[in-house]
């Protein structure tokens, strides 16, 4: 169980910082999850991830239900539209 939160938290540190490169200033480990902007960024960075490995998986699984619930119910929308285009 450790592992797995240690996991999450290095991948909640590299999202932060991969946003911080693209210009969110502001982002941290707080609000990543919360904040509508960073968590959809952060949703679609969880999601390229998956398939890396078990435990790593795991981790992203227990993100992404997190972040989805804080993105907002038209972001989830347009996501759907996305994938099935």
């Amino acid at each position: 169980m450790a592992e797995r939160s240690s996991i999450g938290f290095e991948l909640i540190k590299q999202a932060v910082n991969r946003l911080k490169r693209l210009g969110f200033r502001n982002v941290n480990e707080n609000n990543i999850t919360t904040d509508e902007v960073y968590s959809f960024y952060f949703f679609k960075m969880l999601k390229e991830m998956l398939g890396e490995s078990q435990e790593k998986d795991e981790a992203i699984q227990q993100l992404l239900e997190m972040v989805n619930n804080h993105i907002s119910p038209n972001s989830k929308q347009k996501n759907k539209k996305s994938q099935t285009c």
